[in-house]
């Protein structure tokens, strides 16, 4: 219930272009649904991180998020409205 209370507030920042914080508290969900193997989830959450990675120019992590979500791992879904 956290992660998911935590979720809708980094989407809140994401939808208000503070994409900073956004992708604090996405940095800090991701690491949880990683650990427990929620693919599917996992995947909703890089997406986002990786559209906030790129508006901020963060070169290493829409590299880190793009190999993470095309691994075996993950469900491939990028999805890039930029």
């Amino acid at each position: 219930m956290t992660l998911s209370i935590a979720a809708q507030i980094a989407r809140e920042y994401y939808d208000v272009k503070n994409y900073d914080m956004a992708l604090r508290f996405f940095e800090r969900i991701s690491k949880t649904y990683r650990k427990e193997a929620w693919s599917n989830v996992l995947a909703d959450i890089l997406t986002i991180s990786l559209k906030c990675a790129l508006e901020l120019n963060r070169v290493e992590l829409v590299t880190e998020y793009s190999l993470e979500l095309m691994s075996s791992s993950t469900t491939i879904r990028i999805v890039l409205s930029v």
